[in-house]
């Protein structure tokens, strides 16, 4: 009786067991899946460039042909401009001797000026491209001295020398290179001038007194520049002669 009844269980047992994977070996299987996955992202995540360094790479080529085209400046017209020079870390455009000035003197004489507007109207050409107009913020030109005098006197003829080569820009003395309304209202827009009396010397005291010209791109993260924007009742032909210190404008009311 017993012996029957024994026999009876073990063929239930096998009747109501089911065939399932453990629980451990579920979530191995999972965690395995998950680490797999977790890897792919992080191997493809690694090779995409991010958004932000997409932007930074088209800026920094966008401003390496800036430099590109200015450089071909003095390649085209080697003649003319064969002292001119680009320094590529401060940004800025050496003009050579024709831009430098006499002791405590920031005259320019008139086949300087046509000098400066020659090259001057090569360097619109790169601001009015689609890269100049994105990424060129600003241009200054900046005067220098030697370290003849003190600070602040140098500081004033520093001014006056850039303040000179602004005017020059402007200027139809020479009857050559004379600027286009198109292009003053760019210059009006686009440049701007400072002193910095004696600093950054160069080698000798004649290279020291000098005007120089230093561009400001724009960086990656600020968005592009409307080279129009300027004072909307001001027109481009709306410039007076260039007198002592300062520029006058004719203000429409």
């Amino acid at each position: 009786m017993f012996t029957n009844i024994k026999k009876k269980n073990k063929k239930h047992d096998s009747e109501e067991k089911p065939f399932w994977i453990s629980f451990s070996d579920l979530m191995t299987a999972l965690m395995t899946l998950f680490l797999t996955i977790m890897a792919v992202t992080i191997v493809l995540i690694s090779k995409a460039p991010s958004e932000e360094q997409q932007k930074k790479k088209q800026n920094k080529e966008t401003n390496d042909r800036i430099v590109k085209m200015i450089e071909d400046i003095k390649s085209r017209n080697l003649s003319d401009f064969s002292d001119v020079s680009y320094n590529v870390d401060s940004k800025s455009i050496n003009l050579g001797p024709k831009a430098q000035f006499s002791e405590g003197d920031s005259s320019i004489t008139s086949e300087k000026k046509v000098f400066f507007r020659k090259y001057l109207i090569e360097l619109l050409k790169i601001l009015a491209t689609d890269d100049g107009r994105k990424n060129i913020k600003k241009i200054f030109i900046e005067g220098f001295t030697d370290r003849t005098g003190t600070y602040f006197k140098n500081l004033n003829l520093s001014l006056d020398r850039s303040h000179a080569l602004f005017c020059a820009i402007f200027d139809k003395d020479g009857g050559e290179n004379i600027l286009t309304s198109d292009e003053r209202l760019l210059v009006r827009n686009k440049f701007s001038m400072g002193g910095y009396s004696y600093n950054n010397q160069k080698k000798s005291r004649e290279e020291s007194r000098r005007v120089e010209l230093r561009l400001e791109f724009i960086e990656f993260d600020e968005g592009s520049q409307n080279e129009n924007v300027g004072d909307a009742n001001v027109e481009s032909n709306d410039f007076d002669n260039c007198n002592d210190r300062y520029i006058v404008r004719k203000v429409k009311k």
